[in-house]
């Protein structure tokens, strides 16, 4: 097999074959393995999974652009790391904007679908399939949840945090406004909170609609399947009728030429009796001929 090298090599042409094949490609790499004593092997590709449709096309834009997703999930990782440096006050929102426009940018290189959008995402910020998804090795569909927690995405794919409020008006019975470096840094940790909240719920909002797009794609893939089943079935149906039609003709044909032979041979022993019964009465004819003339 050529060790763990060898191994992977397999593993991404496993994943890279036609979806319809890929439990007998499978299967057969696991009695390869497993004839060749390489049991833990042999388990490893045992537990792998037929891609789902989503997970596939995953697959797919990973081999043929590698490149570009190694880009969306180093924007993914990078995004993340900016929220994080704004709730921890290390950064200032305006990061966060660049790293979400980044990211928008490095996702929509692969697929202008959102389904697909919102099925890398969910993929890259998941350590559970990050690696999968780079090396095309998904299986299942990821995870919409996973998308939670990072801040939302608007439609020019920048995170966009709430205004700041207005100051406060200066207190009147002071002579001079207290402009202490206290009162401005606790001024700029309720922004960075408000700042924060809002994020939150726009990535609520943005993982609802991520779900609800993947869940109505879902859904038209199965009645499309169901449709091409009904129509399958139909075929095979009006297939068979066809069939039997046609046995039913050269049944029916079969019976007729049977029937015009047996008429046929009706006939003929019908003047095979005619003639019989002619000739027997020739001969009682001369019979009685002969007897006269004794």
């Amino acid at each position: 097999m050529g060790g763990m090298t060898g191994l992977e090599g397999r593993l991404d042409a496993l994943f890279a074959g036609p979806p319809g094949e890929f439990t007998a490609a499978r299967d057969a790499l696991v009695r390869e393995l497993r004839a060749a004593g390489d049991r833990d092997a042999a388990a490893r590709v045992a537990a792998l999974r037929r891609p789902t449709r989503l997970a596939a096309e995953l697959n797919r834009l990973a081999r043929e652009d590698a490149a570009a997703m190694d880009a969306a999930i180093g924007a993914q990782e990078a995004l993340a790391s900016a929220q994080a440096d704004l709730m921890a006050a290390r950064a200032e929102a305006a990061d966060l904007e660049d790293a979400g426009r980044r990211e928008a940018e490095a996702v929509a290189a692969l697929s202008a679908d959102p389904a697909i959008r919102a099925a890398i995402r969910a993929a890259a910020r998941s350590e559970a399939t990050r690696e999968d998804l780079r090396r095309g090795r998904l299986s299942a569909d990821p995870a919409p949840g996973a998308a939670d927690g990072l801040f939302a995405l608007d439609g020019s794919g920048v995170p966009r945090p709430a205004p700041p409020a207005a100051p406060a008006a200066p207190a009147a019975a002071t002579t001079a406004a207290p402009a202490t470096d206290d009162l401005a840094s606790a001024r700029e940790r309720r922004e960075r909170r408000r700042a924060v909240e809002e994020a939150r719920r726009r990535s609520r909002a943005a993982a609802d609609a991520e779900r609800a797009a993947a869940a109505l794609r879902a859904a038209a893939a199965r009645r499309a399947e169901s449709a091409h089943a009904a129509v399958e079935d139909a075929r095979s149906r009006r297939d068979a009728a066809a069939h039997a039609l046609q046995e039913a003709e050269e049944a029916l044909t079969a019976a007729q030429d049977a029937a015009a032979a047996a008429d046929d041979e009706a006939a003929r022993q019908e003047r095979a009796a005619e003639e019989a019964a002619g000739a027997a009465s020739a001969a009682r004819a001369a019979l009685r001929a002969a007897e006269e003339l004794d």
